[in-house]
């Protein structure tokens, strides 16, 4: 078992997990049950006692601990290889962009494919819609009126784009479609650019100093929720300044935005294509960043253990395996409103914000969960193979029924079942 070695781990942690039993269920599922103790029978008391004497006390059946406590319990395991590897980077060969997470992972391919008309993406995008909200959603509506919206078409001509900028909409990147249709920062097309190289996005300075965003037309032919990340890439690089801290948070931002897409339709982690497993590993690095015993996203990590474990490229923690050099750079115009959605309420965001180690330390244990709740968590580790739903049975003693229904997996083995 993967992580055989996390038991002794668990169990040190044991006790103190007992005590996070009152903590509230944050998605409201149902937890395991456990079955009450029998109550003793008639003939349990002497019939000669007398009348006076008490009735014994019985103790009251355990209460089960709740999701959330349930869910901090794996969430706080050190990291473990995935098992299926082909899911994330590999070899790049002539084109080391990013981080070469399992190079026995299977060669890299973009995706091909044809140019989809309009009526045709509008009805992708209504389908993954209604499959992850349900069709009678309000987001639904909205958002596939945003496809249609001729401003937002003469901006985003290409359909496949415009249904992967649309989708930002149920997302916490969803004020960064204002932004780029009001702010005085963009001008020109969202369009597909040659890039060079894999970099999957490009964010440059036009000619009337307006920055002009686009998609490396390497991966035209993706699916709109692998685009979808590369989008919000381009639109928080909006100057021509640069930091690492900066592509930190893009990244960050980025990724759960990618993080939510894959909870609504969990089938997306597994196109198989080369921009698909670049968010892929993006998505592992971010879950894994957090302290061995805490279950707490946490951006900088140190004495981190792992963010791409069992790779020859492994980090300690998310901002590692990003920065090279330290220096600040300015916010992107929706910066300030996209971290207030972002993290939890009444999160104090600085005066002076901009892109910096200091909004990367605001950041780490402050993600909310209403964005990405700790139940997701669990559920997009299982997805990406990071930890196994009978293994997280086996360290909760549930059985897999009982695990499958306390964390809402049946989609995701229903995918993983798909996809041996």
């Amino acid at each position: 078992m993967r992580v055989a070695a996390t038991f002794a781990n668990c169990l040190l942690l044991g006790s103190l997990l007992v005590a996070c039993a009152g903590l509230g269920n944050d998605e409201g599922n149902p937890t395991a049950t456990v079955a009450p103790q029998p109550l003793p029978s008639s003939t349990s008391f002497a019939t000669s006692a007398p009348a006076t004497t008490p009735t014994p006390t019985l103790e009251p059946s355990p209460t089960p601990p709740p999701l959330q406590a349930q869910a901090e319990r794996i969430l706080e395991l050190v990291p473990a290889k995935p098992a299926n590897v082909h899911l994330f980077t590999s070899d790049y060969l002539d084109q080391p962009v990013y981080p070469e997470a399992y190079l026995d992972g299977s060669p890299m391919v973009p995706a091909v494919g044809e140019v989809r008309a309009a009526a045709m993406m509008r009805n992708d995008l209504n389908e993954f819609l209604s499959a992850g909200l349900g069709p009678d959603a309000p987001e639904v509506a909205a958002t596939l009126a945003l496809f249609d919206d001729p401003v937002i078409v003469e901006r985003v001509p290409d359909p496949r784009l415009r249904a992967a900028f649309v989708v930002l909409n149920v997302t916490v990147a969803a004020p960064l479609i204002d932004s780029y249709l009001t702010s005085d920062a963009y001008g020109g097309k969202l369009e597909y650019v040659e890039t060079g190289l894999a970099f999957s996005e490009s964010s440059e300075p036009g000619p009337d100093g307006k920055q002009r965003v686009g998609v490396s037309v390497r991966y035209q032919f993706e699916h709109f929720t692998a685009i979808a990340p590369n989008i919000v890439h381009a639109l928080l690089h909006h100057d021509e300044n640069f930091s690492y801290p900066e592509d930190v948070i893009v990244l960050t931002i980025a990724t759960v935005t990618y993080l939510q897409l894959l909870d609504l339709q969990p089938a997306s982690a597994y196109h198989g294509t080369e921009l698909c497993r670049f968010n892929n590993t993006f998505a592992m690095a971010l879950l894994n960043s957090h302290r061995a015993g805490s279950p707490e996203l946490e951006l900088i990590v140190p004495g981190g253990s792992s963010v791409l474990p069992g790779s020859h490229e492994d980090y300690p923690d998310f901002w590692s395996m990003i920065v090279r050099l330290e220096s600040t750079s300015e916010p992107a115009p929706a910066l300030r409103v996209v971290l207030a959605g972002l993290l939890v309420s009444g999160t104090a965001l600085p005066a002076s914000l901009n892109f910096s180690r200091e909004t990367a330390e605001l950041i780490g244990g402050r993600i909310s969960p209403e964005i990405l709740s700790d139940a997701a968590r669990v559920r997009l580790s299982v997805l990406l193979t990071m930890i196994s739903t009978d293994e997280i049975a086996a360290l909760l003693s549930l059985t897999r029924e009982e695990t499958i229904a306390l964390f809402q997996l049946a989609e995701v083995e229903a995918v993983l079942a798909a996809h041996p």
